[in-house]
């Protein structure tokens, strides 16, 4: 059964909180987030002559996942794994929940039962929602927990960069950008702001690649983005736009170069959360744009 998202009262329920919870998610939440999983797990029981079917119980497997995961013998002492798995969601730290997810949509992504896309379509939606309703920071794309954080720029930004990456299989640029938001969603800002930078470049250069324009693999930002107006990929002619794109473009990287990509001297240097934000709204921001041109001129 789908989430009810239109319920008597519920609108003005949702509207009386206008922030995101990153570091906490209630009980409540938690408990809605276990249905979900549990009525989209696939559980073992006897066919009709008395006989195991062959197919894998999911809640047994994402316990057992959980622990190699954790690197501990048992989650919980709860014998059955129903409630062991719900125990746990309910009880574990943000992190091993949103990780437990994760678990869960890379179970359902690989089994190959004849239902199993809807099942996985239908929790991931689910999730979303319960999610969404209850201004929590966090949304589940392609099959990855990712944080927002302004609406609109995680969906312009965040979400539609890492849909445009997988649509055209630039495998190499959505890993990047993807350890720059699990970077980011652990705190390391320094790491977040490095691979966000990574997966920068290696989207102009597999747009390069794929468009046969040599260039040299030790190219920096700047000689790639050259590479870029030297083809018409972006228009030299519009001569305002292309030194304020210029000046922009610059800013990644110097994030990077100053804040997480050189030697710190003695004494460790902070990276402020801010900056880590910038870099990857920056970073999304113009892969979509650069993709968006590619589209346009293959």
């Amino acid at each position: 059964m789908a989430i009810f998202k239109n319920l008597f009262g519920q609108k003005e329920e949702i509207d009386k909180k206008d922030y995101f919870d990153y570091d906490k998610i209630p009980q409540e939440t938690r408990q809605k987030v276990s249905f979900v999983i549990k009525e989209n797990a696939y559980v073992v029981g006897l066919d009709r002559i008395g006989m195991w079917p062959e197919r894998h119980e999911d809640l047994s497997n994402l316990r057992y996942q959980i622990c190699k995961h954790k690197g501990i013998p048992n989650i919980n002492d709860e014998i059955s794994d129903r409630d062991a798995i719900n125990s746990w969601l309910i009880r574990c730290p943000v992190i091993d929940f949103l990780r437990t997810v994760e678990i869960f949509l890379h179970i359902r992504q690989n089994d190959n039962s004849q239902d199993s896309f809807d099942r996985l379509q239908k929790a991931t939606q689910e999730i979303n929602d319960i999610l969404d309703i209850d201004k929590i920071g966090y949304e589940i794309v392609e099959g990855k927990i990712i944080r927002r954080d302004s609406k609109y720029l995680h969906k312009e930004a965040v979400r539609q960069t890492i849909s445009l990456l997988h649509n055209h299989s630039f495998k190499g640029p959505l890993e990047e950008f993807e350890n720059a938001l699990s970077n980011y969603l652990e705190k390391d800002y320094k790491g977040a702001i490095s691979e966000a930078n990574k997966a920068y470049e290696s989207t102009m250069k597999a747009i390069l690649t794929k468009l046969g324009i040599s260039y040299d693999p030790n190219d920096t930002a700047s000689a790639l983005i050259k590479k870029f107006y030297d083809n018409d990929l972006i228009f030299s002619h519009t001569e305002s736009f292309t030194n304020n794109l210029n000046e922009i473009l610059k800013g990644l990287p110097t994030i990077r170069n100053r804040q997480g990509g050189h030697g710190q001297g003695l004494d460790p240097q902070e990276v402020d959360k801010s900056y880590a934000e910038f870099a990857l709204h920056l970073c999304g921001s113009f892969i979509v744009f650069l993709i968006g041109r590619y589209e346009e001129t293959k």
